[in-house]
């Protein structure tokens, strides 16, 4: 995956290679991007450990939170954009609102590789490189499980289901 240094808002109704705004060059590049609810805000992640949210119609910067110390390596918004959960090199998951960080998801032994949220916000997923997975309570921040998926390869993917314990995973068997 690259790393892109300027984050622009299009509007398909123009001709092409048309866009409505640009957002601020971001020092370090932003790695991982996700959209709130009707397109209102937009997330994205930086190689910073900083966390910047935008206007999605019209690209302008509305904060920028940093509480991670390295690169953030996923992100990923509820369906109603009420919480998002964030994970990092710096071995760091956290649960995060537009205002700040809610929580810690303390326990993890290495590097974030992926991070999903169950579309009704209730459940968060997080794996490491080990394609160790964890299952965490977002109302009440304690892990609920934790499992190895062993099928030969690196894990690429993950998704929750809103029906948990459910969960989706892809992986690069080889």
């Amino acid at each position: 995956a690259g790393v892109g240094k300027l984050l622009k808002n299009w509007d398909t109704r123009r001709p092409i290679n048309k866009s409505t705004d640009a957002c601020p060059t971001i020092p370090g590049g932003i790695n991982r991007v996700a959209v709130g609810p009707k397109g209102r805000t937009v997330v994205g992640a930086s190689n910073s450990g900083t966390l910047y949210f935008w206007q999605g119609n019209n690209g302008k910067l509305l904060t920028t939170i940093r509480n991670h110390r390295q690169e953030i390596t996923s992100l990923a918004v509820s369906e109603d954009g009420s919480v998002m959960v964030t994970g990092s090199r710096d071995e760091k998951a956290q649960l995060w609102n537009e205002q700040g960080p809610l929580a810690l998801l303390n326990g993890h032994s290495d590097q974030i590789h992926l991070a999903d949220i169950s579309s009704d916000g209730l459940f968060a997923a997080i794996a490491d490189p080990s394609n160790l997975v964890t299952i965490w309570n977002t109302a009440d921040y304690q892990k609920m499980t934790e499992f190895s998926v062993d099928s030969g390869g690196k894990l690429m993917g993950i998704h929750l289901l809103c029906q948990a314990p459910w969960i989706l995973t892809v992986t690069e068997d080889g």
